[in-house]
This record gives C-alpha cells, structure tokens and sequence, in this order.
C-alpha cells in the first residue's frame, strides 16, 4: 500500500509477501500472520512469518530451504518470549521449537541423514497449532548401505516425550543402532538363506540401560505341487545375548544387573492354493492358505527387558507371521496353527477390490502377550479386511478384528485414500 506488484506466470521464484492467514484460538485469541518469502538463489530460500496473537505475544516462524546436487537440507522453527504458561512451572520463558531434516548420497550406495525435532516443552506445539499430535519427537542420525543382496544400517536416537508426567530421565537415548540384512542365491535345492544381526544399546539417567547383540539365520525352501498348491518350508534358528542393569524381577528382592539370552529356534510350513477364474469382465484369484508354526514354549525369561515388543497386536499383516512380536525382545513360542482365506478380482482402469480374513489357533495360552493383542488365547481374535479401487485416484478400505468367542469387536477402520 499504496502499490501491489505480483510477478506475472512466466516467474518461478520471487521474493516478495505470501497470503496472509488468520484465525482464533481459545487460548491465544485472535491470531494473524503475514509470510514473506525470501528466493534467495536458484537452490535456497526461506520463509519468515510474524504471527500476531492478540491474548499473548508475538511469534515468530521461519523455514529455510536449500537443494544440493545430492541430497536436500530443510529447517523450520519459531519461538515467543513470555506467556501466561510461563508462570506454570516446569514451562520456560524462552519457548519455541525446531524441525529439521538433512539428506545427502555419498555415493550409489552409501547414504546419510540427521533428523533433530525438539520443542522447549511438551505444551507449546500444540498451543501455537505447529503440530504437537505425536506422543514424542524422534531426533536420529543414520549412515546406510544398499546392495543387491545385503542392506546396513548405523544410527542413534534421541527422543523427547511430549506426554504429561512423563520423566524425561526415564526415556533411553539409542545409540548405537546396527542392523544388517542378508539374502542368498537359491542353492541347488531352490533354497535361499536369510541372515539378520543387529547390535542396539539404550542407555537411561534413570532405569533400565540395555546392550543386545542378536542374529537371526532363517533357510526357506519355496515349491509347488502337481495340483497347483504352493509351499513353503523354513527353518529360523535366533541367537540374543543381552546386558543389561536395573532390571525388575517380579518377586525378587533386588534388581538384576549382568549378562542374558537365549537360542531359539523354529520351523514352519504354508500352504497356499491359488485358484483363478478369467472372464469377459474381470479375473478372479480365490486362495486358502494354512500356516503351521512350531518352536519351543517359553523363551521370555524375565531378565530380558521388553523395550521393542509391547505394542503386540495381531491384524492382518502378521496372522500368518512366525513371530508377532513387533520386535525383537520377545518371541512367540509352542505350536500354533494360522489360516486365512483370500480373494482378489481385477477389471480393467485400474478396478480392483481384495477381501482376506484370517485367524490363528494356539494350542496353549501365552501371557507372554499383553491381555488386548488378540492372540493371547488359544483361539485368537479374527481379523479381516476389505480394500476396493474404483479408480487410480480413489482407494477405499475397510478393516476389522473381533473376538469370536465374546461376540464383539474389539477393533474398526475405515481408510479413503484419493490423489
């Protein structure tokens, strides 16, 4: 004001005033911000936006941006100094927050990236609506490697809990973090050898601290029948060895501090048997698949903390898993029976729809497993799901798990996806 200037179509970048955003906040009032975006060369820039709030003080946002001829580097933050929170305890007057996120290829097969995510305090990203809906913000470093036939992984981790009464003394910095993945060749039997290691240490001001070292070795033998049934033979032999401190034995009057582990080994078969029906309209694929799983009862001994394995839960991407922990602290033992039914049709532009439901039948109870994961019984919850396309650009999807011998549904979904 008094002049207005817009860069015409043919302009890609420019500098100049953003559209400004306005809105209302219970707690901050009346909000308004005026972006300004900064071009600042051919492969950087950044945006600044003052952000007014008429119940509290300003704010201050900004992004910076830059493009590397291998790899990216993208920075976003804000602060305020002073508000009605910082008479709360444990809130600072100084508050703000940094997202940040570095990628760079060291060459065709190394790569790296840093990942730093921190907020002043666990309030302030949901009182000034820049996110906050996470239970923690992930900061990590990571170096890895691709190959034809093995990947690895060298990483750390550092998280800040966003959740109310949680001691931030209380949550483990990871560091290191290796994994490494191998698969064979087919051997002369039509086999192929997957080895699996990976070395992890979670250190803590206050609780438990661990060290792991496990490897996983599994051989899996792929054929078919003359009927046209396909098999599938394994066996998984996995080796964890553990130090760790301060860990609570129920029962036992002091903690336990020193050296763990375990061998465990398992053998599995599926069968699937494909059945397809061609037609003027669309194709049909309808598939019975059973699952045996056999390996020792137990494995889960109490010196082993459980850090990556609480969140168990069966769904439809693990009823036909050997183990369904999440993770690696704990395994799935004795002798369990898994089937699953799937059908799928095809049309043409892109239609298509998939159906699965699937169960699994232990033949003994395991309170290894939290009581909701739906597989502590020896009959577990059934789960299904229901995907259909009616489009490239239109997905929609339906999925279940119920408890059979209570009637109910313990879990629902609904997912539409577009684009």
């Amino acid at each position: 004001t008094p002049y207005l200037s817009h860069p015409d179509p043919t302009v890609v970048r420019k500098s100049g005033f953003l559209f400004p955003t306005f809105g209302v906040s219970s707690d901050l009032g009346v909000i308004a911000g005026i972006p300004y975006y900064w071009a600042i060369s051919d492969n950087k820039d950044a945006t600044f936006t003052p952000i007014y709030t008429s119940n509290e003080g300003p704010v201050l946002a900004a992004e910076y941006r830059q493009a590397m001829r291998h790899g990216w580097l993208s920075i976003r933050g804000s602060g305020t100094y002073y508000d009605s929170d910082s008479a709360v305890e444990d809130v600072p007057d100084v508050r703000g927050h940094v997202f940040s996120e570095f990628r760079y290829d060291i060459d065709d097969t190394w790569r790296g990236g840093i990942d730093f995510n921190r907020t002043s305090d666990d309030t302030y990203l949901r009182r000034y609506n820049f996110g906050g809906t996470d239970r923690f913000l992930t900061s990590r470093g990571f170096l890895e490697g691709f190959r034809v036939r093995d990947y690895m992984q060298l990483s750390a981790y550092g998280f800040q809990s966003l959740e109310a009464g949680v001691d931030q003394a209380t949550v483990p910095i990871v560091a290191p973090f290796a994994d490494y993945n191998f698969v064979s060749r087919p051997d002369p039997l039509g086999g192929r050898t997957s080895v699996d290691m990976n070395a992890v240490a979670l250190t803590r001001e206050e609780g438990v601290d661990m060290r792991r070292l496990s490897a996983r070795a599994e051989w899996a033998l792929p054929f078919q029948d003359a009927v046209g049934g396909v098999y599938r033979v394994s066996a998984m032999l996995w080796a964890d060895g553990y130090n760790v401190s301060n860990v609570d034995i129920p029962g036992e009057p002091k903690n336990f501090s020193g050296f763990t582990g375990r061998v465990w080994p398992q053998a599995a078969v599926e069968w699937r048997w494909p059945w397809l029906r061609d037609g003027e309209t669309f194709d049909q694929v309808v598939q019975p698949v059973i699952q045996i799983v056999t390996a020792p009862i137990g494995g889960n001994t109490s010196k082993i903390p459980n850090e990556d394995s609480q969140a168990a839960e069966i769904d439809v991407n693990n009823v036909l898993s050997m183990n369904r922990f999440p993770g690696l602290d704990r395994v799935e033992g004795g002798t369990r029976f898994n089937y699953g039914l799937d059908w799928e049709t095809f049309a043409g532009a892109g239609y298509s729809a998939r159906a699965f439901i699937g169960q699994s039948y232990r033949f003994h109870t395991d309170d290894s497993f939290p009581a909701a994961s739906g597989f502590r019984d020896e009959l577990s919850d059934l789960v299904a799901d229901l995907n259909l396309q009616f489009a490239p650009w239109l997905v929609i999807g339906y999925r279940t798990r119920s408890a059979v011998e209570a009637r109910t549904f313990r879990a629902n979904g609904l997912w539409l996806v577009g684009g």
